[in-house]
């Protein structure tokens, strides 16, 4: 019997209900309005830029029209990102273009213009990017210039003074966030442990109590309050120096931390912490972090030790149609996931007390001293990565040998990762290789000086594993009497009979003289299932001048396929491939390769294409990888 689905009422708008327009009447103000998390957007307010109206109004206009329903741009942030491009776009341009009174007025130079000057200040194209958006959403543009809006493509990033750190730096870093996060974990769940036993009613009998304006108080007592209210009870203040060092010793609070709401409550340092470590595990953006939710993490399982094994869903809106990707969280990644799941807990729990419920990962508490008030207590809204780096820098240094201080950015933490990892994150394999290792110098130096090795192996592989090799005067000797000719090759005379009649051919380019012996590990000596494009390389291959047409047929097609691959990851697969079959070929003369090409047929060239494509794998595949070596694959 199926059961049955609860039904609950849905609540509806009231009749004559409208939604509330993403722009004013005015034209000058944007929101608020409510993001797709359920985060108010807004109000972005423009009576105060300085700017023709007839040339602000349309941008905030298109402004209004990407952050309302609908619109491209779903997150506070942004839309924020986005206002501030409309005030730099408003005042920067009549600045510069006197003449320039109206959108009209924008023409192709003026635009173009004002590109170069952003790609003199900016490293990453974002800012060129989102003007783009906003000029292409705006009413009144020339036809002209719409067109070299549209034509604009944001160059790669270039690099900056502040390159990716060195790998003792990027240590430290990691040491020191891990340091905190640990710290932090260590303090509130003390801090928690003797709230819910003050909660469940099992305070000690003897546990610490201050007299509080005469009032008694437990730490029991001091741990709720804070957790209600995120302040120290309003009788607190003014109390003795020597009665706060013992409650905060007693709260597990350093000697001159004002701020008790750490007892309990995780602030934006602690939480830019977290992030820095998630960036040295797992080289995440800080966008994507800020929004995980507890609902993107499930365990998928223990690994060896026991540990769990996390799949958390990534969301990072930017990326269009792939903006949400799995990620799999083992070892210290989920070590450290479920430290910030604790950490954060408790703001959790507090701001549903309040009426205020949240699943967001990282959140934090307002860091109020003692004796101050807050509008929040709570952070409602994506904290803003520069107030949590300013935060951290505030109250942590981390320092070199020389005693020289890091500067420690969250942007440079994952480059430095996506370089020294090599593994893409977030982003496609070719956006990874283009942004993140070739902007690295120290990786393009690396990566030289691996190519020029792996092409001295490649050479060396190539030139001493092709197998035999019999010429035209050999070949026409054992037409007339292979017995002459065959033990000189190590060859049985009815071998070399099949050779010349084309019994043993292989689709690559050769003949093969013992297919059920194959000399590849995989196989363990027995009926060789490699790929007929790996014979080039095999010991037991045989050629002759009848297989150059072939060879040259395959060697074409290879080329092409390795230029059509220059410049992408992909770049070093034929290498091996063509070297072989330039090796192989090589062993032939001038006049019986030219003679050979002469020869080559569209039939040649078919077969070539189907043996690169992989159609005579025994297993389907492409290039088989096992062929490669690793130090050319591991791209």
């Amino acid at each position: 019997m199926s059961r049955r689905r609860k039904r609950g009422r849905i609540s509806m708008p009231a009749p004559g209900y409208s939604r509330p327009p993403a722009l004013s009447a005015d034209g000058l103000t944007v929101g608020p309005l409510t993001s797709e998390d359920g985060e108010t957007i807004g109000p972005h307010v423009f009576d105060e830029t300085r700017s023709p109206e007839s040339l602000l109004l349309p941008l905030v206009a298109s402004l209004a029209r990407a952050a309302g329903p609908g619109g491209r741009w779903r997150s506070p942030r942004s839309v924020t990102t986005g206002a501030w491009i409309v005030r730099a776009l408003a005042e920067h341009i009549p600045k510069q273009h006197p003449d320039v009174r109206s959108i009209a007025d924008v023409t192709p130079d003026v635009y173009q213009a004002w590109v170069n000057a952003a790609q003199r200040l900016e490293t990453w194209p974002n800012r060129i990017r989102t003007a783009k958006a906003i000029l292409e959403g705006a009413e009144g543009l020339p036809a002209e210039t719409l067109r070299a809006v549209k034509a604009t493509r944001a160059r790669e990033p270039r690099e900056s003074a502040e390159g990716p750190y060195g790998i003792r730096d990027l240590v430290r870093i990691r040491r020191a966030a891990r340091r905190r996060t640990d710290a932090v974990e260590s303090r509130i769940g003390k801090n928690r442990d003797l709230h819910n036993l003050y909660l469940s009613g099992q305070e000690p009998p003897d546990a610490l109590r201050v007299r509080v304006k005469s009032v008694p108080m437990s730490m029991g007592q001091i741990l709720d309050c804070l957790h209600r209210t995120v302040r120290m009870p309003q009788t607190w203040h003014g109390s003795s120096r020597k009665k706060q060092l013992l409650v905060r010793a007693a709260l597990h609070l350093p000697p001159r931390e004002r701020r008790y709401q750490r007892a309990l409550f995780p602030t934006k340092a602690d939480i830019y912490a977290i992030m820095l470590g998630l960036a040295c595990e797992k080289g995440l953006n800080a966008a994507p972090m800020l929004r995980l939710r507890l609902s993107d993490i499930h365990q998928a399982g223990t690994d060896r030790t026991g540990r769990a094994v996390y799949t958390v869903q990534l969301d990072k809106p930017r990326s269009g149609s792939q903006r949400n990707s799995p990620s799999i969280f083992a070892g210290r990644a989920s070590r450290l996931l479920e430290q910030a799941i604790f950490i954060t807990q408790g703001v959790r729990d507090a701001r549903a007390d309040l009426g205020d419920p949240t699943d967001r990962l990282l959140v934090a508490a307002a860091s109020i001293p003692m004796g101050h008030e807050a509008d929040d207590m709570f952070s409602a809204s994506l904290p803003d990565l520069s107030e949590l780096s300013r935060a951290w820098h505030e109250e942590e240094e981390v320092l070199r040998k020389d005693g020289s201080s890091i500067d420690v950015k969250l942007r440079r933490v994952r480059k430095t990762y996506q370089g020294l990892t090599r593994r893409a994150s977030q982003n496609s394999q070719e956006v990874h290789e283009r942004d993140y290792v070739r902007n690295d110098p120290r990786i393009r130096e690396l990566a030289r000086r691996e190519i020029e090795q792996a092409q001295v192996n490649i050479v060396a592989d190539a030139g001493t594993v092709a197998g035999i090799h019999i010429g035209s005067d050999d070949l026409a000797t054992a037409r007339a009497n292979p017995e002459a000719v065959a033990g000189n090759r190590g060859l049985r005379p009815s071998q070399l009979i099949d050779v010349i009649e084309g019994k043993l051919d292989t689709n690559g380019g050769v003949a093969c003289k013992d297919i059920f012996h194959s000399p590849h590990p995989q196989d363990d000596g027995g009926i060789c299932t490699a790929s007929p494009v790996d014979c080039a390389g095999c010991p037991n291959s045989i050629s002759t001048p009848d297989h150059l047409p072939m060879q040259l047929a395959i060697l074409e097609v290879l080329e092409a396929r390795a230029a059509a691959v220059f410049g992408t990851p992909h770049e070093c697969d034929f290498d091996v491939y063509v070297i072989r079959y330039r090796s192989l070929i090589g062993r032939a003369t001038a006049a019986e390769v030219e003679q050979a090409r002469r020869a080559v047929t569209p039939q040649h060239i078919s077969i070539a294409e189907r043996l690169v494509r992989g159609d005579f794998d025994v297993w389907h595949r492409r290039l088989r990888r096992s062929a490669i070596p690793t130090h050319v694959s591991s791209r």
